[in-house]
């Protein structure tokens, strides 16, 4: 009867489906449906991307306006008491630290698209805070992270099926980036690359139509936000420059591993400490407020700052290369202290900043380089390798500068960057963050639906197992009753394996033969709580009919067996469910 039961209900579906059902298989399944759900991700993502820079201003301003908080000694309270409140959130909420980029690939890849909304809210709101209150991160995760929230809400909504849901998500994704950046081919691409992990024909077109349709409403409304603008057109490149620009490429690479590596290990050193995770923000809060005492201009996202390292003369005068030089460290102490120690924010933005650093840097010690180029070089190589998105931070500059001199510099020292850190340390800090909850995006997603079961899921508990005292007249006797499949040999009430008893050895043996004598000790089992990828390597060893499954290697007791048919059924089934959560 309940075999029948959802053939039944599925048959009435298809006979008589409704409007919603109608609705719900149009937009999974139909090219022109995710094109249309497109739209209205784009229009409302560009509004949200708008309100989220509009709150960040205005807070702010409000910060600075009020004369006790504007004082560089208040910022560093400020900081504190903000870091506390957040702080306070993650005790309350549960969380480990706030949501990010990094959910949302995991989103993507692991939860078919599910994003909680609850969540997402929670974590834009204190992403605004924490940038109004002069916080040393970024901005673009956070709007990252609201696009994605805001596209999986409406897909829950639709009930899109999981391939339709991480297509709409990715179209979140995208028209944030477009949005930021009035980049609306880098946003496509950067949702691909990033998010997706893979360029997909049938994710292209909706995700290209929420990028333009969010770069749309940015230009008709008059919510464009042009980050960094040129002071100068670049010069002629001649070949022997881009070496160069290679080389300042490794150069970020090596920062931005420090980076990332500083971020990552400042938890493992506050857990090392035993401080409470509510009051990690604070600390770093007032870390970051300390920095700023000295160097003010590392607090904040550092626009401005950035603006006046990009153009030659305003740096010359207002900088000079050991102002920069500090700039640069200065900043990333400041956001190594706030987004290890679990300060709400984006880690893009620091790595701009100290990109425009490094390239300021070399612009000074090598005055027969281009300075522009040099910055442009330094940001791009440096927030590549942060972010895993070479082609998009390419892109990026390309349609920042409209320079083909400028971005083919920036692929030089783009290329050089990835190459080295992707090979000696993650293809960008979220996957290494990811890597760190226990999951490897770079294994196929068959042997991570694998890994994520158990043996015990799988195991059978329909087989055979002996005291060792059992003579072999008394086991053939069991054996003749139909029982298929190797006798195990238990000792004890509870139930210790200490051998396995093929059934060829049972056949040849005499009578009076008991169960230890004919056994052969059980080298090869595996735990009802090993996952099925590592025991299904494993399983080629094996030769037997059926492994014999215990509870834990201490207690060795059996309590099940399952076969390499079982392996092999499971194998199957996680082939068949990544290839439906294809797109």
């Amino acid at each position: 009867m309940n075999n029948q039961e959802p053939s039944r209900r599925n048959a009435e579906l298809h006979e008589d489906p409704g409007l919603t059902a109608r609705l719900r298989r149009h937009f999974s399944f139909s090219l022109f449906g995710l094109m249309m759900l497109a739209v209205p991700v784009g229009y409302g993502v560009a509004f949200g991307a708008y309100g989220f820079r509009l709150v960040i201003g205005l807070l702010s301003d409000w910060v600075h306006r009020v004369g006790p908080l504007s004082s560089a000694a208040s910022q560093v309270l400020l900081l504190a008491a903000g870091g506390l409140f957040f702080g306070l959130c993650l005790k309350v909420l549960g969380w480990e630290r706030f949501r990010g980029p990094a959910n949302v690939i995991v989103a993507v890849h692991e939860q078919g698209g599910r994003l909680n909304v609850r969540d997402g809210v929670i974590t834009a709101a204190c992403d605004a805070l924490a940038l109004g209150l002069g916080a040393s991160v970024g901005r673009y995760g956070p709007a990252v992270q609201l696009g994605a929230t805001l596209s999986s809400w409406l897909g829950q909504v639709i009930g899109l099926t999981r391939p339709a849901l991480r297509i709409l998500l990715g179209c979140g994704v995208a028209a944030a980036i477009s949005a930021s950046f009035n980049a609306p081919i880098a946003g496509a691409i950067f949702a691909h690359e990033v998010i997706l992990g893979h360029f997909s024909l049938r994710a292209f077109a909706p995700i290209t139509v929420a990028s333009v349709v969010a770069w749309g409403i940015t230009q008709f409304h008059g919510f464009e936000y042009v980050a960094l603008k040129l002071s100068q057109e670049s010069t002629h490149l001649v070949v022997w420059e881009f070496p160069a620009y290679a080389l300042l490429g490794g150069l970020a690479a090596l920062v931005a591993y420090v980076y990332m590596n500083g971020v990552l290990r400042t938890g493992e050193v506050a857990a090392w400490l035993r401080l409470p995770i509510w009051i990690q923000p604070a600390i770093g809060g007032a870390l970051a407020g300390v920095v700023g005492l000295w160097v003010p201009d590392v607090l904040g996202l550092g626009t401005q700052t950035m603006q006046q390292v990009l153009d030659p003369a305003a740096a010359a005068s207002a900088y000079g290369l050991w102002m920069i030089t500090a700039l640069w460290a200065a900043k990333l102490l400041a956001s190594v202290s706030c987004l290890g120690l679990r300060y709400p924010g984006g880690v893009f933005m620091p790595a701009i900043f100290m990109g425009a650093a490094l390239g300021g840097m070399a612009g000074f010690l090598a005055p027969f380089l281009d300075y522009q180029i040099c910055v442009l070089v330094g940001m791009g190589a440096l927030v590549s390798s942060v972010i895993g998105a070479p082609i998009a931070t390419i892109l990026i500059v390309f349609e920042l500068t409209e320079d083909y001199q400028a971005a083919t510099a920036v692929m030089m020292g783009v290329v050089a960057a990835n190459a080295l850190i992707s090979r000696y340390y993650a293809r960008s800090i979220f996957h290494r963050q990811i890597l760190r909850w226990g999951i490897d995006l770079n294994r196929p997603r068959e042997q991570r639906l694998m890994a994520g079961r158990r043996v015990g899921e799988i195991m059978s508990g329909d087989f055979l197992a002996v005291r060792p005292d059992r003579t072999a007249a008394e086991l053939q006797a069991f054996v003749g009753r139909g029982h298929e499949g190797d006798v195990f040999v238990v000792e004890g009430e509870e139930r210790r394996l200490t051998g396995r008893l093929p059934l060829a050895a049972l056949v040849k043996a005499e009578d009076h033969h008991t169960a230890r004598e004919l056994s052969e000790p059980a080298t090869f089992c595996v735990e009802a709580d090993d996952d099925l990828w590592s025991r299904f390597l494993d399983i080629e060893h094996f030769v037997g009919y059926s492994v014999p499954v215990v509870a834990d290697a201490d207690s060795m007791r059996l309590v099940g067996i399952v076969t390499e048919g079982d392996f092999i059924a499971a194998y199957r089934e996680a082939v068949e469910q990544a290839g439906e959560d294809r797109f």
